[in-house]
């Protein structure tokens, strides 16, 4: 369960090692620092964040890419040779073959990172659902982000103060749905979303919707429950083919025993 957390805006080595040492426990730390207007700290722990530096550009994949082989293969149907084999090396490739909609051809939980170290833009993605969780703070120099609360409060000038709607958000539905958190300076960009920050200027954008089209009325039910089980087969095809064996079912409910048994029938 690695982790991520950074800056744009500021040059503090210390700050950064201080935000690193709070996710300490999420792996091995690499460190980057960038003329003074951004900093990062990955944390990786078996391979689940990966650094990807070429040219101009630093990619960071925090998380997993589950169709990632097929998109290997598709890359490199562009004469550009061999990837070497990380996720952030791939995104690269496709961020520059097909630009920003290149996340929407990824499956997987994921917060992708992009800094330009040209044009000193920060882009970031979040997958579809915002199953990898990922904070950020505007301050007065700059942004924070981190993939932990915890990780932005060592930036002593942040503002602590309890935000009272997301007080009422959490004690009613027991989460905070909106993009706010318990903490009145910090934020977090919705699901399926790409965050840029550029010259102080923040935009967030919304990259995918959920759409629920009117059902076909014609279909019977066992037509219908073959078409939910042929999704949901699929759907673990794609994370079996992540080749990371032996496999396992964390729960014991009915959903966790449907997945056991496609899993076992795979």
């Amino acid at each position: 369960m690695g982790g991520v957390c950074g800056f744009v805006g500021l040059s503090d080595r210390q700050l950064l090692r201080r935000m690193g040492n709070i996710l300490r426990r999420r792996g091995n730390e690499i460190l980057f620092l960038d003329d003074g207007m951004f900093g990062i700290a990955v944390r990786s722990l078996n391979g689940d964040s990966s650094f990807f530096q070429k040219d101009d550009k630093l990619v960071i994949v925090h998380g997993e890419i589950y169709n990632d082989n097929q998109l290997r293969r598709l890359v490199e149907k562009k004469d550009i040779g061999p990837l070497l084999g990380s996720d952030s090396e791939l995104v690269l490739h496709l961020f520059s073959e097909y630009g920003d909609v290149f996340v929407e051809k990824l499956l997987g939980p994921f917060v992708i990172l992009i800094w330009d170290c040209r044009c000193k833009e920060l882009l970031m993605y979040r997958d579809r659902f915002g199953e990898k969780p990922v904070y950020y703070a505007i301050i007065r120099d700059g942004i924070l982000f981190a993939s932990e609360i915890k990780a932005l409060l060592q930036y002593e000038g942040l503002e602590r103060s309890l935000d009272l709607e997301a007080l009422d958000f959490f004690l009613t539905y027991g989460h905070t749905p909106t993009q706010n958190t318990l903490f009145k300076g910090v934020r977090k960009p919705p699901p399926a979303s790409t965050l840029k920050y550029r010259e102080g200027k923040l935009s967030i954008e919304r990259y995918w919707h959920l759409h629920f089209p009117e059902p076909n009325s014609l279909l019977d039910e066992e037509l219908w429950c073959k078409i939910i089980y042929d999704a949901t087969t699929e759907a673990v095809k794609v994370c079996l083919n992540r080749g990371k064996a032996p496999y396992g079912i964390l729960l014991g409910g009915i959903d966790s025993s449907i997945l056991a048994s496609i899993m076992r029938r795979l």
